[in-house]
This record gives structure tokens, C-alpha cells and sequence, in this order.
């Protein structure tokens, strides 16, 4: 018997799921809903609308534990603190010389 409450994201469907997910699955399809009518790129709209239309199917108890497990793969895979930096750091590697040409 197959289960119709598991679905296989690509990585972009993962990536649309991190940027536009909620717990709440029916305001998920509406913001993805939203998005398809915004993305310049006619090829991500089309990804969008279908995911959509996917996450329809799943159903609202599903949901919840699909966006944690997304958000934390999508996490893990691209580890958006590791492109991060300290500003804290950067200040401190900044020029002294170049402070004493605004203190006059």
C-alpha cells in the first residue's frame, strides 16, 4: 500500500520550503502561491506552483514534521553560518590611521 503523505523534495523545492515555510501548510501554499506569480524565472514559478500543489496533498498533521526535517537538512547542507561573519571581528581589523583622519 503506498503512503501518500511522504513526498521527495529536490534541493530546490527544499530551498523554497526554507525560504517560504511555515507550520501552518495552507499559509505555506498561499505564500508559494504568491511567489509564483513573482519570480522572473518562468522554470522556478512552474517549481513552485507544483510544490504547491504537493504540499495540498500532505495533510495538515504531516506537514509540521516535513518543514522541521526540511529546515534542518537545508541547514546542515548549506550552513548559511559558515559564509557568515563576526562584524564585531571585521571592526576590529579596521585601520587605525584611518580613525584619526575624522577626529579633527
Amino acid at each position: 500500500m503506498k503512503n501518500n503523505n511522504t513526498m521527495k523534495l529536490s534541493f530546490d523545492d527544499a530551498l523554497l520550503v526554507t525560504l517560504f515555510g511555515t507550520k501552518d501548510r495552507k499559509d505555506t501554499m498561499d505564500r508559494l502561491a504568491a511567489v509564483c506569480t513573482v519570480f522572473p524565472d518562468e522554470e522556478l514559478r512552474a517549481k513552485a506552483f507544483i510544490l504547491k500543489e504537493q504540499i495540498g496533498k500532505l495533510s495538515d498533521f504531516v506537514w509540521p514534521e516535513l518543514l522541521r526535517q526540511t529546515k534542518w537538512n537545508m541547514d546542515n547542507s548549506i550552513g548559511l553560518d559558515r559564509y557568515s561573519w563576526d562584524m564585531e571581528d571585521e571592526s576590529a581589523e579596521d585601520d587605525p590611521d584611518e580613525d584619526d583622519a575624522y577626529e579633527s
